[in-house]
């Protein structure tokens, strides 16, 4: 192994041995520093995976945004309701997907959960894809580690008996 021939290079005591033993003191924490970060991004990636999948089974549309407005994790039916992939979502605004008036209402709300660190929930009719559909739309907050808010939630409730057209 790496460390067996550190070993037995520390035990020959050669100049050029002396200078392997100094060159892996130096790059040893950088290398510890290394593995430790791609241990962490795997186990970040598993867990976006899982996330994405929970989020992508629940048939209401599911967004994440940033503080600043751009969509961070997007579920299919969101992507479906807008008519776009997930992929076009991702990393954009609501001005780059719908109409001004439902974005500027949408970041509106978005700025005051993260505002105030409060969830709110209200009735709203969208004009999606030339269809009038209602939902129930819930923002709530999103709470890092250190208690600060860094994005908020936004899940679409299908308001079924006002989207049923009465038929006679």
């Amino acid at each position: 192994t790496f460390f067996g021939c550190v070993e037995f290079a520390t035990s020959y005591q050669s100049n050029s041995s002396r200078k392997i033993i100094e060159i892996f003191n130096e790059i040893s924490p950088q290398i510890a520093q290394r593995m430790q970060f791609f241990r962490t991004k795997q186990l970040a990636d598993k867990h976006h995976k899982l996330l994405q999948s929970i989020l992508d089974g629940y048939s209401e549309p599911v967004v994440v945004r940033s503080s600043d407005g751009h969509f961070q994790i997007v579920n299919q039916a969101a992507a479906k309701s807008i008519g776009v992939s997930n992929t076009e979502i991702l990393n954009s605004t609501p001005w780059d997907l719908v109409s001004k008036d439902i974005a500027d209402e949408s970041e509106k709300e978005h700025q005051l959960v993260i505002a105030t660190g409060k969830s709110i929930s209200k009735e709203k009719v969208y004009v999606l894809q030339g269809e009038q559909k209602h939902f129930l739309v819930h923002r709530v907050p999103i709470f890092e580690a250190n208690n600060a808010i860094s994005s908020g939630c936004s899940i679409a409730t299908k308001n079924t008996k006002k989207n049923t057209t009465k038929r006679n």
